[in-house]
Order: structure tokens, then sequence, then C-alpha cells
């Protein structure tokens, strides 16, 4: 898998993000033309990649810097929707499959984010971080995508066994049915050395995952 960023995440990194965020609210048409440009480019940078055929998968990241609460709906379905769209055409007609990374409330963006034509979203994150929960996106998707992660790397860090084994299975009671839904992580650690009970919680939800997740 590759990871390419779209043109949100490559402008928003040019400064601290709350100054970008003021930019793009109190500044938005300044913002747009910088939008375009930088698409201009990332799409030459993106075909370039593809006309090597080194992977299958690419993970489109940046859609949670236009979410609630950072900016209003109207901007992710002008800023995010797009651009996510064009990439996402180019790399289907390579052969290619998109995965959209947006971590956060992705409710109300999710109507935009289906409309884009990509395969798959990552991490569905749980409430609170989230606002919906994976039930209710696996329903709402209706197998137009597949789902990746729920799996909260702070439980990971946190939790005991226990609270690791039940919240693995409620995963898959939830996700499982008819396919669709890849659990994993919604973060990677980045503490080293690994922690043991992180390690050993990572064992426990893999030990479970592998139990529940037979069909």
């Amino acid at each position: 898998m590759a990871s390419v960023g779209d043109p949100a995440d490559m402008a928003m990194q040019l400064m601290e993000f709350g100054e970008a965020t003021v930019w793009a609210m109190t500044e938005t048409e300044h913002f747009a033309k910088a939008m375009e440009e930088i698409h201009r480019r990332n799409m030459i940078n993106l075909e370039n990649m593809l006309k090597t055929c080194t992977v299958d998968l690419y993970r489109i990241c940046g859609c949670e810097t236009l979410t609630p609460p950072y900016l209003p709906p109207p901007f992710f379905s002008r800023f995010i929707v797009p651009y996510i769209r064009d990439m996402t055409e180019l790399i289907h007609r390579y052969g290619g499959l998109v995965r959209i990374h947006c971590h956060g409330k992705v409710d109300k963006a999710l109507d935009d984010i289906l409309s884009s034509g990509a395969d798959a979203l990552d991490p569905c994150e749980a409430p609170p971080s989230g606002d919906i929960s994976l039930r209710e996106l696996k329903n709402k998707v209706e197998g137009r995508m597949c789902l990746f992660g729920n799996l909260q790397l702070m439980l990971l860090e946190c939790a005991n066994a226990g609270e690791v084994r039940d919240t693995v299975r409620r995963c898959m009671e939830d996700a499982k049915e008819g396919g669709g839904y890849v659990i994993m992580p919604t973060a990677a650690p980045i503490n080293i050395p690994l922690s043991p009970k992180t390690e050993e919680n990572y064992h426990v939800f893999i030990d479970t995952a592998l139990e529940y997740g037979k069909y």
C-alpha cells in the first residue's frame, strides 16, 4: 500500500494547523487557488507512481483536516470531494484500489466520501473519537465500501485482556456479517520500546479476531 496526501492535507501542512483553518475560513478563495495548484502537481506525481505499478492499494490521507469540528461541512464538499474523486478515478484507471484515511467525525461527511467512488474507509473510529458506531456505519455504507479499523489504539495500550477480547468480539458482531470489514487498530503504537501491556493486548486482539472472524 502507498499513502498519498490529498491537496487539503498538503496545503494545511504548510503551517500550524490552527492557522491553516483560519486561512481556509478567512481567505477561502486564496486557499482554493492553493488547492488547485497542489492538485495539479499531485495528479502528475500520482500518475507517475501508478505507471510503475509498484502497489495495488493507495491510501488517500488528509480528509480529516476538513471534517467537523475543524471546518463546516460545505468545506469538505468543496475542497475534499472533487480532488479525491479525481485521484480515485485515476487510480482505478490503472487498476488500483483506493482507501480513504479519515480520522474523527465522519458521519456528516459520509455521503461525500461515498460519492468519491473509493473502495474502502479507515480507521472508522468509535465515539467519542468518532461520531458514529461501527454497526451504524456498516448499515449506512450498505456494501459500497470496505471498512477498516474501529479498534482504538488506547484500548490496546491501557485496557486489560478481557476488555480487549470483548471489544474485538463486539466489532465482529457489528460488522462481520456479509464481509467488507477488516478489523485493525485505529493507529499504530509510537512508543519505543513497545510496552509489555500493549504487546500482550496485541496478541489478545489477534487471537480473538482469528477466533471470531471465521465464517
